[in-house]
């Protein structure tokens, strides 16, 4: 029990605190950014075609962690040729409902001890190694 409270407490303490009522943005400061021209605008509103959603996958390395099923972005580019219709179709429901297939959105972490008996969560300060 006293590993679970350790190992939840660390990664509550990464993920930051909770509030009631989220920050607003100060609309003054945005207004000194730079904003969008009409026809970008325009763009921002077009339908998401599929040669965008392939670029987008083309676009993840190769390397990054698997989903929960285990497939990386490799093997989606691999297969491209075979899921091309189910995977677009996916995207285009997100682009046009707003609905995120609960699959999708899945997140699993696996913790693997870098010392035999660990007794603390805590990041070591001369190696960390971070992967996504």
């Amino acid at each position: 029990m006293a590993i679970m409270e350790e190992i939840l407490s660390f990664y509550k303490n990464l993920m930051g605190t909770s509030v009631q009522t989220p920050p607003t943005i100060n609309r003054l400061i945005m207004r000194k950014g730079p904003k969008l021209n009409h026809p970008q605008q325009l763009a921002m509103c077009e339908a998401v075609t599929t040669t965008e959603i392939y670029e987008g996958l083309c676009s993840i390395g190769d390397d990054k962690a698997p989903r929960v099923d285990g497939y990386n972005a490799v093997f989606f580019k691999k297969t491209w040729h075979i899921i091309k219709e189910e995977v677009t179709k996916a995207v285009l429901v997100f682009f046009t409902t707003g609905k995120l297939y609960r699959a999708i959105n899945c997140t699993s972490f696996t913790l693997i001890p870098k010392t035999e008996n660990p007794f603390t969560m805590k990041v070591s300060r001369f190696k960390t190694h971070y992967r996504s």
